[in-house]
């Protein structure tokens, strides 16, 4: 799988997830030295949801072009394990994971996996599903993990240990809100300086979505 597609996938991983706010907007952080509390609260909340429905944005910071890229999307979850991301301008990307079985799709591109059979998209499934039930953050093998609050939010610094993510990626932060635990930001951050934050807004919880959102045929 090319490098660009790998660093495509994994800036949407988990991912899910789900909305964060920047650090400049409340600086006065401290480290979150028990998250035992935070941790339990967040497995509660995620409990009661059956479906997620929420409008992202994305900025993709690539420094060898010196400019941010601006996108904007619909993005889905639907209990245990099915995922949407579908960005919507400035073109159209769709990434669908279904049990087993993932599509990624573009104009002119379709792509299917059989994630039994193929390593680096089931992990990739993981992540994204992991993400959204709250335990990636259990997850001692692939992840170092840090934490900070806030007095908007619960922050959670993931540093790779797993070594398909480390060659990618230096670290994923997830900001969640205090309010209702549901993530408000991702931000994914490489190696090099380039970075994918993503944004949610308008998320609405436990709505009937329709099977064909997730079908992959």
């Amino acid at each position: 799988m090319p490098i660009k597609m790998i660093k495509n996938i994994i800036s949407i991983v988990i991912l899910v997830c789900f909305s964060l706010v920047i650090y400049a907007q409340d600086s006065q952080y401290k480290i979150l030295k028990d998250p035992t509390e935070f941790k339990a609260k967040l497995k509660e909340s995620i409990s009661d949801i059956s479906s997620i429905k929420s409008e992202f944005t994305q900025d993709k910071r690539l420094d060898i072009f010196e400019e941010t890229i601006e996108s904007e999307g619909i993005f889905y979850y639907q209990k245990e394990n099915k995922v949407r991301w579908e960005y919507t301008s400035p073109i159209h990307y769709t990434i669908i994971l279904n049990g087993e079985k993932a599509l990624l799709q573009s104009d002119n591109s379709e792509k299917k996996y059989d994630l039994s059979s193929n390593k680096f998209m089931e992990k990739v499934n993981e992540l994204m599903v992991g993400s959204i039930q709250g335990n990636i953050l259990d997850d001692n093998d692939m992840f170092d993990k840090e934490y900070f609050v806030n007095n908007y939010y619960y922050i959670a610094r993931l540093l790779p240990k797993d070594k398909n993510v480390e060659d990618v990626l230096h670290q994923i932060e997830m900001f969640f809100n205090k309010n209702d635990f549901s993530v408000d930001r991702l931000k994914f951050t490489e190696y090099t300086g380039d970075y994918t934050d993503i944004v949610f807004k308008n998320k609405s919880f436990n709505e009937e979505i329709p099977a064909d959102v997730f079908k992959i045929d």
